[in-house]
């Protein structure tokens, strides 16, 4: 299972997570794929499209509600993923610059995809920082030119063959690979079929997992014509094909993954065993008919942050905005990762989001000149920001 963003900041991780998820890369006969798995019990799902600008590529993610970037591409056919594996200490890059950033509002995946169009460039921003944060996760890349990496941490192993394979282990530290999902893509990689969309979706299929955590999505990148071909929650029959340049010409865009498939009643048991408990906390604290202030309304510039045991350092380009439909606050953070959030009403002047973690968005003062943003997670671990109205 990915979920990389909590892993590289902080390992906020809360209760246990089982490790399975599976990508591959492949450049031959003139075409390039990628594939990926994302593998998990969390069935809110999303993609988002983060528009290019003078200084950024555009790009398309795709994550959970916490809109952490587990996989994506950029507009130079640049693809990533993450993978959760065993600890392994890293040690080779220690003296070497941290890898800095304000807490929650980037993550080194989404400025790598901001700033590089390849796979040399990708070695190059990484050789300047310390990698210890990758001593439980690894990071995959490849590029529209035939070049993939894996990324260990103190190892990053080059594609030696036209395909590369990864799933959850160190394969720098292993003899015997006892990974079925790993031997299962290989074999079909090494293979003399005709490689395809279908044929990487075929390889996707044989690897997708069925249990507490289940393969929630899969994509297959295909870069040289810059399309990406998803499917939801493991059902391979329904496709929908998205073209990377028509959705990075939309501008900033979210999707709520499953909404844009039928709905199959795997899904919907599956979702509703995960929602039980987060519904009926939901429907315990929200207040009905209230009508939202709306001074709330408006962009709100960063003031602060504070996260577990210390500040953050912030940009004073660090902004959002608060809007109002239907009967929900919507905060939308419009720089470095991007964030998106439809809230609840608790009380007048206080809203939350229950899901994979729990946000909460207070206003202290009843014209909206200020407000007080939460992350919260497992084990007492929040994240505290606080922003000042600029305009209404």
């Amino acid at each position: 299972m990915n979920k990389i963003g909590l892993i590289l900041l902080l390992l906020l991780i809360s209760g246990s997570t089982s490790i399975a998820c599976t990508g591959f890369y492949i450049n031959r006969d003139g075409k390039i794929y990628a594939g990926n798995n994302e593998d998990y019990n969390n069935p809110n799902t999303k993609m988002w499209i983060i528009p290019g600008d003078h200084e950024n590529y555009g790009r398309i993610y795709f994550g959970l509600d916490d809109y952490y970037p587990q996989g994506g591409i950029n507009e130079k056919g640049l693809f990533f993923d993450g993978f959760a594996t065993q600890p392994l200490p890293v040690n080779r890059s220690e003296k070497k610059l941290n890898y800095t950033t304000a807490f929650f509002f980037n993550t080194i995946q989404n400025e790598i995809l901001s700033k590089c169009s390849n796979v040399d460039e990708v070695i190059s921003f990484l050789n300047k920082y310390n990698l210890g944060f990758l001593d439980r996760a690894m990071l995959f890349f490849g590029d529209a030119h035939g070049n993939s990496i894996v990324v260990e941490g103190d190892s990053i192993l080059r594609k030696d063959k036209d395909f590369q394979v990864t799933t959850n282990f160190y394969q720098s530290q292993t003899k015997e690979v006892a990974c079925r999902r790993f031997k299962t893509a290989t074999d079909m990689l090494s293979s003399n079929k005709k490689i395809s969309v279908d044929y990487c979706r075929d390889i996707l299929d044989f690897t997708h997992v069925e249990d507490q955590n289940s393969t929630l999505y899969s994509q297959v990148y295909d870069i040289k014509n810059m399309k990406i071909h998803i499917y939801n929650f493991h059902n391979y029959d329904e496709c929908v094909i998205i073209d990377i340049k028509e959705e990075l010409e939309k501008g900033l865009t979210y999707y709520d993954l499953p909404a844009l498939f039928t709905k199959t009643s795997k899904y919907q048991e599956f979702k509703e065993r995960y929602m039980t408990e987060i519904n009926e906390e939901i429907a315990q604290r929200k207040i009905m008919n209230s009508q939202i202030n709306s001074d709330f309304e408006g962009r709100y510039l960063l003031k602060s942050v504070v996260g577990p045991a210390k500040s953050f350092e912030i940009d004073s380009n660090y902004y959002m905005t608060i809007d109002i439909k239907d009967e929900k606050l919507i905060y939308t953070q419009r720089y470095g990762q991007h964030y998106k959030c439809d809230l609840l009403q608790e009380s007048g002047n206080k809203f939350f989001y229950k899901g994979s973690l729990e946000n909460q968005v207070s206003f202290p003062k009843n014209n909206g000149e200020e407000l007080i943003f939460e992350f919260i997670f497992g084990n007492n671990i929040t994240v505290t920001s606080t922003w000042i109205k600029i305009e209404s």
